[in-house]
């Protein structure tokens, strides 16, 4: 089959979301058919990759504001020191209603609807060589699926819609981007992607529940859930030594995923009877010293736990893998994202050891996690509670016996994963 894989990201980019469609292309590519992949340049060399086509996205009159804004703050920056980040927690009557209004235009359906013009350009030009079986777009950026979407209406290709986060049910648009009637035509482009799509794919249960009942009252065929999958599942856990339990969290801090629970739990801990708790150092890893306006290293030291908190700027991914081996407990944050599973989730499952999650009580990351078996998983704000279940994770991590469901982890392989979305697209 000739098939046409539209994708913003695409490795080598670094962005996580560059990770799921090189998995699909090489799945495909593996049964033999001609995959064409158009992704948006990301200022590094490819090669020599005959079937990867980058385009150009346009810049629009948005970009160019913000580049003036940045410019003119860093001219009149004070040279006092570095600004605090902003925590994003402004007031929306500070903003202009209709610069507001302008803002929330040039981010329709997001800020990547530059992309949207050269990619279908570059994909009528491709169909000129030959026609193709199906387009297989993935989102986010959402501006994705409107290239689809057109070459389905004036084509009239096969059309497969991929939706790695929820489109209009996931994390909201920054405020300063939206208006009533920006909102209104954002549900209109949604819509009009679900009727349209042939076949719609999610990669987790609590999407395909919202898509799915979106696709139904337009009277089309559920989603299909294509998990992204675990690339390897380790087979031997790694012998501990008699030192502090090492827990690590790898990934940003940004949006709500909020690492004072967790500091403020240590805290207790530490402050209890030695003899009844464990020491315990936890590793953040990338963009996370600090959460808004709140530096994590200082907030710890508050607490009196300085000495049981480091922080380390991002490393290669080849790093991450061994720093996860060598971890005893590993930590994730994903509050406020009930349709959505961060992708280190599976990475971290390969690992086979244990999980202390901060994540939503009905959320698709604790239902995973409770699937797995032996996981820990904080959903309630009290803070004796979390305490307890941060306490239970330490000892967890400390014994030597602690498994996991390897059923459900094979289960939940990239290659079994892969070979249902190959199918689909085979039809």
């Amino acid at each position: 089959m000739r098939i046409l894989f539209v994708s913003y990201y695409f490795p080598p980019d670094s962005a996580v979301g560059a990770i799921r469609p090189a998995k699909v292309v090489r799945a495909l590519q593996a049964r033999g058919h001609d995959v064409q992949v158009i992704a948006a340049m990301n200022g590094s060399s490819d090669g020599k990759q005959a079937n990867l086509h980058r385009i150009r996205p346009q810049r629009n009159p948005r970009e160019f504001y913000l580049a003036r804004k940045k410019a003119a703050q860093v001219a009149s920056a004070s040279p006092a020191g570095p600004a605090i980040p902003w925590s994003g927690h402004a007031d929306p009557a500070a903003l202009p209603a209709w610069k507001r209004h302008v803002f929330s235009l040039l981010w329709l359906p997001d800020d990547r609807q530059g992309f949207i013009w050269p990619a279908y350009r570059m994909a009528r030009q491709l169909a000129q060589a030959a026609p193709f079986d199906v387009v297989y777009t993935t989102a986010p950026p959402f501006s994705v699926h409107l290239v689809g979407w057109m070459l389905s209406m004036i084509a009239g290709t096969r059309w497969i819609a991929e939706f790695r986060d929820p489109w209009l049910d996931g994390v909201p648009k920054p405020w300063h981007v939206r208006s009533a009637f920006s909102d209104f035509l954002d549900r209109r482009l949604e819509r009009t992607c679900l009727l349209r799509a042939s076949e719609v794919v999610t990669v987790t249960y609590s999407a395909s529940e919202r898509i799915g009942a979106k696709r139904a009252m337009l009277g089309r065929s559920p989603p299909r859930v294509m998990l992204n999958g675990i690339d390897s599942v380790t087979s031997v856990r790694r012998a501990r030594s008699n030192d502090a339990i090492r827990a690590v969290h790898v990934g940003s801090l940004y949006h709500c995923r909020d690492p004072r629970p967790l500091l403020q739990a240590l805290a207790s801990l530490s402050g209890a009877d030695e003899r009844n708790s464990r020491d315990c150092v936890v590793e953040f890893i990338g963009d996370a010293r600090w959460y808004g306006d709140i530096s994590v290293e200082e907030y710890a030291r508050s607490l009196g736990i300085g000495d049981h908190v480091k922080v380390r700027d991002s490393v290669p991914h080849s790093e991450v893998e061994q720093i996860l081996a060598d971890a005893d407990l590993l930590v994730l944050l994903a509050q406020q994202q009930p349709a959505q599973v961060p992708n280190k989730l599976y990475e971290y499952l390969g690992q086979r050891k244990p999980i202390l999650a901060f994540a939503d009580e009905e959320g698709e990351t604790a239902a995973m996690l409770r699937r797995a078996g032996g996981h820990f998983i904080v959903t309630e704000r009290n803070g004796d509670q979390i305490t307890s279940i941060v306490r239970d994770a330490i000892e967890a991590a400390a014994n030597p016996a602690w498994t996991p469901n390897d059923d459900q982890l094979n289960a939940w392989c990239t290659t079994q994963q892969m070979e249902r979305v190959v199918s689909l697209v085979e039809g």
